[in-house]
């Protein structure tokens, strides 16, 4: 289960033990069929050692397609009527397409 998202990446909830800088494949469900990334553990939280368990993935060549679909994904994610300029919020050199 996601419990966090950003443009670069996700906080997954999960008892998986995986090390940090791992590189892994993972598929996510998006509302027009799954993504399939490439990530890095950045994260790693296991039993006991806070609030979620879970890995913070950082996405590891996202490109093209899946960038595309990655990126509405997030912009559908804010709240529509919020003053929230998405240009601020993206990676550097990416265009905004709310």
């Amino acid at each position: 289960m996601t419990v966090d998202v950003s443009y670069r990446g996700v906080f997954l909830r999960t008892i998986a033990r995986l090390r940090v800088r791992a590189l892994i494949r993972v598929s996510l469900e998006l509302p027009d069929g799954p993504l399939v990334v490439h990530a890095v553990v950045v994260n790693a939280v296991g039993p006991g050692e806070g609030p979620i368990q879970g890995v913070g993935l950082a996405f590891f060549a996202l490109a093209g397609d899946a960038q595309r679909r990655w990126e509405a994904f997030i912009d559908d994610q804010y709240v529509s009527d919020l003053p929230i300029d998405l240009a601020s919020l993206r990676p550097a050199g990416r265009s905004v397409t709310p």
